[in-house]
């Protein structure tokens, strides 16, 4: 569902699934609009926050370069945060996005939610609305507004 104010915010963590969560975004994105994408890599504010940083800073070239080859601007961030959902929420607000796309882990473990403890802060915030969940793949949440 697009609309004229639309902005997606994707945060980014594992260069083997940014690309594919900027995929969902050009899709979801309205293409009258520019500078609509919103990239962020949330790093933890921790002994090995340079290392982090500079992690971050390459993940969000690569997905600015690869919305670029689509001809679509994208605007990137980089937060250091002591908590990663606090750290989206934020930018969530400080860029008045509508959505976020954001990647579901692939590990597995004896967790006893199905999204797991990060997904789960996100979904109970209510500035957030999950919608069209596709296991293993992504997941967008919108403005609850």
């Amino acid at each position: 569902y697009v609309t004229e104010n639309q902005i997606v915010l994707i945060p980014v963590k594992y260069p083997e699934y940014a690309n594919r969560l900027t995929n969902l975004a050009l899709l979801m994105r309205n293409p009258k609009r520019d500078h609509d994408l919103v990239a962020l890599s949330v790093v933890y504010d921790d002994a090995n926050i340079d290392r982090k940083r500079s992690e971050g800073a390459k993940l969000l070239e690569q997905v600015t370069s690869y919305a670029a080859s689509a001809d679509v601007k994208m605007q990137s961030q980089l937060r250091v945060a002591t908590n990663i959902a606090n750290g989206i929420m934020h930018a969530f607000k400080e860029f008045r996005a509508t959505e976020v796309v954001i990647g579901m882990h692939m590990h597995f473990s004896d967790s006893t939610t199905f999204w797991g403890k990060f997904h789960q802060s996100l979904f109970n915030t209510p500035i957030f609305n999950a919608a069209f969940p596709i296991p293993g793949t992504a997941c967008t949440l919108s403005s609850a507004s």
